[in-house]
């Protein structure tokens, strides 16, 4: 299957989303599972790993926003039984939850393992995430004229033309608007598979989390049922702090 179309791809988007959330409970079943003040190392790895795990999240979901989605996070379809496998996989890395042990880690070994060599990307049934990942760059090229004028795409909000932006992070490239939102997109999947750097200045960073920050100061807390009466007062009064 050939993701053909923007529809396809914000459909895709939102799968490498449910992807990256189905790898956090192994890893945190697993971290959660040491005895508090035991194991420093192991904590220390299985944290930074759930952090990386996170970010690839929020990767994928700023992708999502890019091409005109709307990420969703409280789907049932995010919420799986475990065991599980890793959607749209070929089924052949089974995620469980599991304490801290050998059979876990062969497990997040299983997640983490790169595509064979000349292994071909893949948006169904992929062996490894690499593999799905480079399906979405590969979209992201296919797509270039579609995405550019996609309605609600972020090229369309952005008052800073994105062309002279990447230009200057990258010159030798000397790309249009419509490419250079491309190939911001395509840098995006990249740095989730590992293979390359982000090139948007830290600035720009720093510019998108001061409007996350705005969007949180106006934010309302989702129906959580199953929360105690107590953790929902909680929960409301840390929604409600500056």
């Amino acid at each position: 299957m050939t993701i053909d179309s923007v529809a396809s791809l914000r459909a895709h988007l939102q799968t490498a989303v449910e992807i990256e959330h189905a790898t956090l409970p192994p890893y945190l079943c697993a971290l959660y599972s040491l005895e508090e003040g035991s194991n420093a190392e192991a904590v220390a790895v299985i944290e930074s790993v759930v952090l990386e795990e996170m970010l690839h999240l929020t990767l994928a979901a700023n992708l999502l926003n890019a091409v005109g989605g709307a990420p969703v996070l409280d789907s049932p379809t995010l919420l799986p039984a475990y065991p599980t496998f890793l959607p749209h996989s070929d089924q052949t890395v089974e995620l469980s939850l599991r304490p801290f042990s050998p059979k876990a880690l062969a497990g997040f070994m299983a997640i983490e393992r790169p595509g064979r060599r000349g292994s071909l990307p893949e948006d169904d049934t992929f062996e490894t995430i690499g593999q799905f990942y480079a399906a979405i760059e590969a979209a992201l090229a296919r797509l270039t004229v579609q995405l550019a004028d996609a309605p609600g795409s972020l090229r369309a909000h952005l008052g800073t033309p994105l062309g002279t932006q990447l230009n200057e992070a990258k010159p030798a490239l000397q790309l249009s608007n419509a490419q250079s939102f491309i190939a911001q997109l395509q840098n995006v999947a990249a740095a989730i598979r590992g293979t390359e750097a982000l090139f948007i200045p830290g600035e720009e960073g720093i510019r998108s989390l001061r409007f996350i920050e705005t969007c949180y100061r106006n934010r309302t807390l989702l129906e959580q049922p199953w929360l105690t009466a107590a953790e929902t007062a909680r929960a409301r009064a840390l929604t409600a702090q500056p």
